[in-house]
């Protein structure tokens, strides 16, 4: 038995205690919803261990968890006389390694939870003292107000609280660049904000757009989507896209380089290239998730499963006009993205319905997909840009008309002691890990063959730990049949280095050289699995989030062909590959987007405007082209996405078109402002 086991009992124990009946004493907390049933601790928590201090001169235990890198504290009054005192009591707690930004206090018990201000929280380095916490003889929490769930009930809340309820409900999300504006849009003085919710509901209409706003370029009949299409096919026939590229998009008027039939990266001059199967310059430039179903709506399941949890009600009230068994439309409840399915199931969202498909099948009709497929090859070309990027449909993907980029996704044995957004880290020393990376290649042969397609990336924003020996230490919380750990306990073993169960005790240094072994192993094995499937098939890397972790970047660099991240911010002018390093680099997503175009999330990067958004956009490509080592940007996403939130709750602003598939003006004028003098730019830019 372990301590974790020995601990749980214990806390479960406490949780059985008597439920203080007194009502909470006013503490300066701020109510903050009420707290969704879910078992304590979860599975993936891990007890980091427990202390005991004096609040109020009486004993309290402080058992403390580890959840996704972060704490959770629970507390309680656990001396002899913790029963004599029913109620709670207000004191100050000392908390040991707090990283928490906004923290709340949770009775689980009551389903109470309160905000704790910053006011009451002192930072003393690397702990903190929380005052005026309510405390009792059973349980309380303390967690980071991301990681606690709320109760949902559609009927019984204000339009505010609604609409609060899609996407990371309590938080306020500040920009990730730019002037750092709200991500999502403030709507308690809205108009509609004090309507009654009998009234409000439902919100969304039948194309999927918010019922209570209007906006340039809303859609309100499906008169208006056909006459769409003719006015666009009349801006693509005046700007049928830039005369000096190949069939691949290359650049025809660029210094040529070896043809191979396949694309490859070389230096030229200092400054890093892709070069296309018929040996011109390419530089790639284009929209991910390039799909009819960039709107996909789950109508229930939660959101916030199952990295957060709560119960959340199926939302078919708040959809207008949903059709019925029998309608044409109806197909679109079968209708799906296949790399992003997989998303919806995890979280139970096992009824949806595709707004963005039905309304292209409003705008086209019957023959609706090729029309639109045709219409991405077109309007790519138009607005200067080359590349359809990863998950997108691999239908359009495979017409041959555009270079593309695709993603497979490691499905081995993970690591049982780690975690992730997406999903743990997959284990490299399991020799299901070659395997995994085969099988998925193999589903998309006709792609991974294919002289159009550019490369693969190989998972997406894996989470490697925030300090270098998190991911040996995860190896060590995983049960003894883990390979990876397997592997850890032999290497110690070697040194003299005995386990005893206690991950404290190993050397800091043994850790951190682990977690570089484990890395070089995952990255060495993925790069063997691509090539044995097709020896000119480009690894694109693993897309790490922003910036990426040193040690995994380092190892990266080392064995992919080209180095993948997902980087939002404003400019790339600076940016370079940590440590000196030096290869090929291609950003696999960045975005703008704004609250006025009736969505209510605008996107990682809020530009506050659709002129701001155009602005900021050029601004970004540009800079990348004149960086030395950026050899492609690839905007997230083509279209944007549900209005009312995607599996996640994602609910952005940041397509080139919308979610009844007509582009917005201003982000196609920039568009073609950067995508039309694409080389002329990239071949002026610096050479190191």
């Amino acid at each position: 038995m372990t301590r974790r086991h020995i601990y749980i009992g214990i806390l479960f124990a406490a949780l059985a205690a008597p439920a203080a009946e007194a009502a909470r004493p006013a503490s300066g907390l701020e109510p903050d919803g009420r707290y969704a049933e879910r078992a304590f601790p979860a599975p993936d928590d891990h007890l980091l261990g427990r202390s005991k201090q004096t609040v109020n001169g009486r004993e309290v235990t402080c058992a403390t968890y580890e959840r996704q890198s972060r704490k959770i504290y629970a507390l309680w009054y656990s001396g002899k006389d913790a029963q004599a005192h029913p109620g709670y009591e207000p004191g100050d707690v000392v908390l040991d390694g707090f990283n928490l930004y906004v923290p709340v206090w949770v009775d689980p018990q009551t389903g109470e939870i309160g905000r704790v201000p910053a006011t009451n929280i002192v930072r003393q380095g690397a702990r903190a003292v929380l005052k005026g916490i309510p405390l009792a003889a059973a349980p309380v929490l303390i967690a980071n107000t991301d990681l606690v769930p709320r109760q949902t009930v559609w009927e019984e809340m204000t339009p505010v609280e609604i609409v609060d309820a899609l996407y990371r409900p309590h938080q306020e999300m500040r920009s990730w660049a730019g002037k750092r504006l709200l991500v999502k849009m403030p709507v308690a003085n809205e108009p509609w904000a004090k309507m009654e919710t009998r009234d409000f509901l439902p919100c969304f209409d039948k194309f999927g757009q918010f019922k209570w706003r209007e906006w340039p370029g809303k859609t309100h009949s499906e008169a208006e989507l056909r006459a769409a299409v003719r006015e666009e096919e009349a801006d693509l026939a005046a700007h049928p896209g830039p005369a000096d590229r190949d069939r691949y998009g290359g650049w025809t008027k660029g210094p040529k380089q070896r043809a191979t039939g396949r694309f490859y990266p070389k230096k030229i001059d200092g400054k890093w290239w892709l070069v296309d199967p018929e040996g011109n310059l390419f530089w790639s430039w284009g929209a991910v998730r390039v799909t009819p179903s960039s709107a996909l709506t789950p109508l229930n399941g939660n959101p916030r499963t199952p990295c957060v949890g709560g119960a959340m009600p199926d939302r078919d009230v708040l959809f207008e006009g949903l059709p019925k068994p029998g309608d044409p439309l109806a197909q679109f409840y079968g209708t799906y993205d296949a790399l992003l399915l997989p998303f919806y199931l995890k979280r139970g969202e096992t009824r949806r319905f595709d707004f963005s498909a039905a309304n292209l099948y409003r705008k086209y009709g019957a023959d609706w997909f090729a029309k639109f497929a045709d219409s991405c090859h077109r309007r790519l070309r138009s607005w200067g840009a080359n590349t359809i990027a990863n998950s997108s449909d691999l239908r359009i993907c495979l017409q041959d008309r555009t270079p593309y980029a695709e993603r497979v996704e490691v499905s081995s044995r993970p690591i049982a002691g780690s975690w992730g957004t997406w999903k743990k880290f997959r284990d490299p020393f399991d020799p299901t890990f070659r395997t995994s990376i085969l099988e998925a290649l193999a589903k998309q042969s006709r792609a991974a063959h294919d002289p159009w397609c550019i490369g693969f990336f190989i998972d997406n924003e894996i989470e490697w730990g925030a300090k270098p020996a998190d991911l040996a230490r995860w190896t060590l919380r995983s049960p003894d049949d883990q390979p990876a750990k397997i592997a850890f306990l032999k290497r110690l073993a070697a040194k003299g280095i005995a386990w005893t169960g206690d991950e404290d005790k190993i050397p800091e240094a043994e850790l951190v050289a682990f977690t570089d072994a484990l890395v070089e192993e995952y990255f060495k094995r993925t790069r063997e699995a691509v090539k044995e499937f097709d020896k000119g098939l480009l690894y694109l890397g693993c897309r790490f989030a922003g910036n990426g972790r040193p040690w995994a970047v380092k190892a990266c660099a080392k064995y992919a062909d080209v180095v993948s991240f997902n980087i939002y911010t404003d400019t790339l002018a600076d940016w370079r590959l940590p440590d000196g390093l030096d290869a090929p680099v291609l950003i696999g997503e960045f975005h703008f987007g704004a609250h006025d175009r009736g969505l209510f999330g605008s996107g990682l990067v809020n530009a506050g405007s659709q002129e701001g958004r155009a602005a900021a956009l050029k601004a970004y490509v540009e800079s990348a082209l004149r960086n030395p080592q950026i050899v492609g940007v690839h905007w997230h996403q083509f279209s944007d996405q549900a209005t009312s939130g995607r599996f996640d709750g994602e609910h952005f602003q940041v397509g080139w078109t919308d979610i009844c598939d007509r582009p917005y003006p201003e982000t196609v004028r920039a568009l073609r402002e950067v995508g039309y003098p694409l080389y002329e730019t990239r071949m002026a830019g610096k050479n190191r």
